[in-house]
């Protein structure tokens, strides 16, 4: 038996068009399509997921440190003449605090005709206003940013078994 605390758990719904099983004795044709066109009997499959925590405990050791959370953010669909700096200003006067702005480049070959930022802050004291569609300007285009994987760990396994 273990002591450690349970962590809360989220019920999340699968995304739609997943099916569990599919009942074949109606499907109308022999095709692939006809199979994809008929609606599923079986119930919604869902995930549990543990929720997300954050650590509250004023910690004062020198081994155990924590590095401050930063809340980012795609901007998009702002003019193609907004600079860095425009953007960083508004963000400012309207109370987000250590805003950084960098403007985002189109990939080789490509032009758009607005102009998309990579928007980060600090998130203490900046939460209630960060995700506030009343901070953004009327029709621009909020959204968490991805954060792509820089290696694998796969890539790394197969390099260390090959030597």
């Amino acid at each position: 038996m273990s002591n450690a605390p349970q962590l809360p758990t989220v019920e999340v719904p699968a995304p739609t068009g997943i099916r569990q099983e599919m009942d074949t004795s109606d499907i109308s044709g022999t095709s692939y399509a006809a199979a994809a066109r008929t609606e599923s009997t079986s119930a919604p499959i869902t995930k549990v997921r543990p929720a997300r925590l954050y650590g509250t405990k004023k910690v004062n050791s020198v081994e155990v440190k924590t590095v401050p959370r930063r809340l980012t953010a795609f901007v998009g669909r702002l003019h193609e003449d907004t600079t860095t700096e425009d953007l960083t200003s508004f963000l400012a006067e309207s109370g987000l605090q250590g805003i950084k702005c960098t403007k985002l480049k189109p990939p080789a070959g490509r032009s758009f005709r607005t102009a998309a930022f990579c928007v980060s802050c600090p998130a203490e004291g900046n939460e209630h206003l960060f995700y506030n569609d009343d901070v953004c300007p009327d029709g621009a285009e909020l959204r968490d940013w991805y954060f792509k994987e820089k290696s694998s760990k796969k890539d790394e396994c197969e390099t260390v078994q090959n030597c």
